[in-house]
């Protein structure tokens, strides 16, 4: 099809990609429905930031204003999502890796309790892998599922989260650049106003000695 044609050469150059991807967030349900079906078979695509970035797309509506729509975007991302994604946070590329946190964590917002099974599930390895930013960006992650509406899964982000929380945070706490050293306090900011006290004191715990050193370089701009 055309549109299939002319929407998956845009996937290999960022900027066009995000406009594609606005293009389909519009609100006619007719030209999103035709979208979308255009797009599904790119869900195959050998390119593994292609297949990502379909991904996004169909999450777009699913997490929409078209009940009908929404319901065939779950039904259709949801059995290819963990093997799509996977293998994205397992690219080469730190680019790629960071790009697919970035969707998995769109997805974790949603109100779909089944994708966002499949994202704590994806996202768990992330807590124990080699790169300091994917760690603090699954701690993130975990955060919105422990706050978010799904009982079962916010006690089990908690869970997850508590016996790992110091080893990974407190590196990003101590890295030497400052927005990597924001970003975590802001996570652990967040997780000491929220409602599960465990997690709130060790938040506590890590913040306290490193309040000034964070703070200050910012009161002084």
């Amino acid at each position: 099809s055309c549109l299939q044609e002319l929407i998956t050469p845009c996937f290999e150059h960022g900027d066009e990609g995000e406009r594609m991807i606005d293009l389909a967030q519009g609100p006619h349900e007719g030209h999103a429905r035709i979208v979308m079906e255009q797009i599904t078979p790119c869900l195959q695509h050998g390119d593994a930031r292609v297949r990502m970035l379909t991904v996004d797309i169909i999450r777009n509506y699913a997490q929409g204003p078209h009940q009908d729509l929404a319901r065939s975007a779950v039904e259709l991302i949801t059995p290819c999502l963990e093997e799509v994604m996977k293998s994205c946070l397992q690219h080469g590329s730190q680019g790629v890796r960071m790009e697919a946190v970035r969707i998995i964590r769109k997805l974790s917002h949603g109100p779909h309790e089944g994708l966002a099974r499949i994202v704590m599930e994806l996202i768990t390895p992330c807590l124990q892998h080699g790169d300091l930013r994917l760690r603090m960006e699954g701690v993130r992650i975990m955060r919105d599922l422990a706050h978010g509406p799904h009982e079962d899964l916010a006690s089990s982000a908690v869970e997850l989260m508590t016996p790992c929380l110091k080893e990974v945070v407190k590196p990003c706490l101590q890295n030497e650049k400052r927005g990597v050293r924001l970003k975590a306090f802001r996570i652990m900011r967040d997780l000491a106003q929220g409602p599960h006290e465990d997690l709130a004191r060790i938040a506590v715990e890590l913040m306290t000695p490193c309040l000034k050193e964070v703070i200050k370089p910012y009161l002084k701009r």
